[in-house]
């Protein structure tokens, strides 16, 4: 049996996501595996680290495939520290090598990109997480919103 929980930029003690390497993988880190304040982690794991990437994977015990979501937020991408790469895979033996990936490398050579923010720098981007043992979902908004002025 598994349980929904919601996260969100709003909430006391919730990591801050910005245009800045790692933070991607502080607000995972703080939502899938140990929770933050008074809101408790997802249920996943972080088997293996490295210097701003970190492979994620959801529970078996809860009845999860044992994936891993592996996350590059070292600025290593064509938007620079605004976006971090992302790609699955079935297995893993450390952080940088894994079997089964999808996409593939031929379907997309340097992974898919989730963008974090518009500007690569520590403004504060909103976001919202619902995710539980097995499956995460996770919405940026990368953009500040401001209101239009009378003229508008």
């Amino acid at each position: 049996m598994t349980t929904t929980r919601i996260y969100k930029s709003t909430d006391s003690s919730a990591p801050v996501l910005t245009g800045q390497a790692s933070s991607l993988i502080d607000l995972l880190d703080a939502c899938l595996v140990n929770g933050y304040g008074a809101k408790t982690a997802a249920g996943w794991t972080k088997p293996y680290t490295g210097t701003n990437k970190a492979a994620f994977r959801n529970s078996v015990a809860a009845g999860g495939t044992g994936m891993y979501l592996r996350v590059d937020d070292n600025a290593g991408g064509t938007g620079g520290a605004r976006e971090a790469l992302v790609r699955c895979y079935l297995t893993m033996s450390d952080v940088d090598t894994g079997t089964v990936e999808t996409p593939t490398a031929a379907q997309v050579a340097a992974s898919i990109v989730w963008r974090k923010s518009n500007t690569v720098d520590s403004t504060a981007r909103a976001w919202i997480m619902v995710a539980d043992e097995l499956t995460m979902y996770l919405c940026v908004s990368c953009l500040l919103y401001t209101s239009p002025s009378p003229r508008d």
